[in-house]
């Protein structure tokens, strides 16, 4: 009896975990935080309930400790997550930008790297037309947001007026005008399913279709790193189709 509630107790423990771990870039630090700090409370419930650590309890406690994860994850993309946003189809007009690129994979993320480079750097900037911060993507034509290996450019950069005494090792970049899909999005700034939501469900039932132009993120005041109030604007190139 006394495995089965410290069974019990163990999947119960990893809910919360799950739960959190959904919305966390994979392998990133705090995606195996959410892995390993329930670790410790499983060792105190083998203790608490007298098991220890006899050879037989451990496919049972793997087991609720994954599906107490797996559970958590399931209730968080289920029930707590919500894309269904509709956007606003804008013009954009053409952006003067000026800031720092690197080419990296969707496997092999150098985003973090890219904007601590860039933002001891973005006071050097003359002519910023505001506050916020600008993530462009530039990926090659018709690139499949699937494919995790092919290489693209990411940049961190800052609108301006003009292009006038740029920072060293800044480059400069245009956004030229065009059609855009708008979405203003709240929640982790590491939660990709927004992603899987626009391109694999709002693009396939609307009457656009991808555009080989710019993608774009606007991060304004009420951007926040790891918090589930953030929010920004991701601008998605589109045409209508053919």
């Amino acid at each position: 009896m006394n495995l089965f509630f410290a069974a019990l107790l163990i999947f119960l423990l990893n809910l919360p975990f799950g739960f959190w771990r959904a919305n966390l870039r994979k392998l990133s630090f705090w995606w195996f935080a959410s892995i390993h700090i329930p670790i410790p409370f499983v060792v105190w419930v083998r203790y608490a309930f007298g098991i220890g650590f006899a050879l037989y309890s451990y496919p049972i406690f793997i087991f609720a400790f994954f599906s107490g994860q797996f559970l958590g994850g399931y209730i968080k993309r289920t029930y707590f997550t919500n894309y269904q946003i509709k956007p606003q189809i804008k013009i954009n007009p053409q952006r003067k930008l000026v800031g720092l690129k690197i080419d990296m994979s969707l496997s092999k993320s150098s985003t973090s790297k890219l904007w601590k480079a860039f933002l001891p750097l973005r006071n050097k900037i003359s002519n910023p037309l505001n506050s916020n911060l600008i993530s462009i993507q530039v990926y090659p034509n018709r690139f499949n947001i699937e494919d995790k290996k092919t290489i693209f450019t990411k940049w961190a950069s800052v609108e301006v007026s003009e292009f006038v005494n740029i920072p060293e090792d800044m480059e400069r970049f245009i956004i030229e005008e065009g059609l855009y899909a708008v979405f203003h999005y709240k929640g982790f700034n590491t939660d990709n399913n927004i992603f899987k939501y626009i391109f694999g469900e709002w693009l396939a039932n609307s009457e656009y279709k991808l555009d080989d132009r710019p993608h774009f993120e606007i991060l304004g005041e009420k951007y926040k790193k790891n918090d589930p109030k953030s929010e920004e604007e991701i601008w998605i190139p589109i045409k209508k189709e053919s």
